[in-house]
C-alpha cells in the first residue's frame, strides 16, 4: 500500500532552508567567484570613461543681444567648422579635431546628429540654470586645450557684438541729428550700448567661462557592477542549491 504524501511534505522550514544554505555555502561561494570573474573581465575589457565640465554662463552683454541669443550663438560657433578653422589656424599643435566638436555625421551619405555619447565634446544646460561643456576625457592638457577653445569662441563672440554695437550707435546717430529729439527708450539704448563698447574693449568678455573640473570616471562603474556581479552570482548559487537539494530529497524519497 503506498503511502499518502501530504502537500505539505515538498515544503522547508526556515530552520532547514537556513542549514541547506549553510552547509552549501561554498557552492553558492563559486557561483559569486565566478560571477565576480566576469564583471572583472569586464572592467577590464571596456574602457574607462572621464567627464569634465566647464561651466559658463552670460557675463556683459549689448542691449540688442538676450541671455537666450548669446547662448545660442555661442552653441552654433562652437559646432561650426569656420570656428574650428579659425582656432587652428593660431592653434597649429592643438590635438582638438573637428570630429571631436562636430554634432553631425554622414552615415550612407545622409547628414545625421550624433548620439551625445559618441561625442568627445558637447553643450549641455540643467533646467534649474547653469551651462556646461561637457569634455568626456582624463587627459588634463587636451582639458585645457578646450577651455582654450572656448576661449577664443567667447573672444570672437565679443568682437562681433562689438561690431554690431558700432553699428547701432552710427544708425541711431544717423537717424536723430540732434539728441532732443530722441526718446527715453531710444537714449537709454544708446547709452547701453555705448556702455558695452567701452566695458568689452577694456577687457569684458561676453561669457564668464570657468576652468575644466577635475575629471571623473563616469563609465563604468566598478563599484555597481561588481556588486551586481555579487548579487546575481549569489541568487545563482543559491537557486542552484536549492534545486539540487530537492532533487536529493526527491530521489530519496522515490528510494525509500
Amino acid at each position: 500500500m503506498s503511502e499518502i504524501r501530504s502537500p505539505y511534505d515538498d515544503e522547508i522550514d526556515l530552520f532547514e532552508l537556513f542549514a541547506v544554505l549553510w552547509d552549501g555555502k561554498w557552492f553558492i561561494g563559486v557561483f559569486v567567484a565566478v560571477a565576480l570573474s566576469i564583471g572583472g573581465g569586464v572592467l577590464l575589457v571596456k574602457d574607462a570613461v572621464y567627464e569634465s565640465k566647464l561651466t559658463y554662463e552670460v557675463a556683459n552683454l549689448p542691449p540688442f543681444v538676450d541671455q537666450a541669443a548669446a547662448l545660442s550663438d555661442f552653441r552654433t560657433m562652437f559646432y561650426a567648422k569656420d570656428t574650428y578653422d579659425s582656432w587652428k589656424s593660431v592653434n597649429e599643435t592643438s590635438r582638438i579635431l573637428f570630429k571631436d566638436l562636430s554634432n553631425t555625421t554622414f552615415i550612407d551619405g545622409i547628414l545625421v546628429s550624433k548620439d551625445e555619447g559618441d561625442m568627445l565634446a558637447n553643450l549641455s544646460s540643467k533646467k534649474n540654470g547653469g551651462n556646461f561643456v561637457l569634455v568626456r576625457s582624463n587627459d588634463l592638457v587636451l582639458l585645457n586645450e578646450f577651455f582654450l577653445y572656448a576661449a577664443h569662441i567667447n573672444h570672437m563672440l565679443k568682437s562681433n557684438y562689438i561690431l554690431r554695437a558700432k553699428d547701432e550707435l552710427e544708425m541711431i546717430e544717423a537717424r536723430f541729428n540732434d539728441a532732443s529729439t530722441m526718446s527715453d527708450n531710444v537714449i537709454q539704448n544708446l547709452l547701453a550700448t555705448d556702455r558695452f563698447i567701452v566695458t568689452a574693449e577694456k577687457g569684458a568678455d561676453v561669457l564668464s567661462i570657468q576652468r575644466p573640473t577635475f575629471p571623473i570616471k563616469i563609465s563604468p562603474k566598478s563599484s555597481l557592477i561588481l556588486a551586481l556581479s555579487i548579487l546575481l552570482g549569489g541568487m545563482a548559487g543559491v537557486v542552484s542549491l536549492l534545486l539540487r537539494n530537492a532533487i536529493r530529497k526527491r530521489k530519496g524519497q522515490a528510494a525509500a
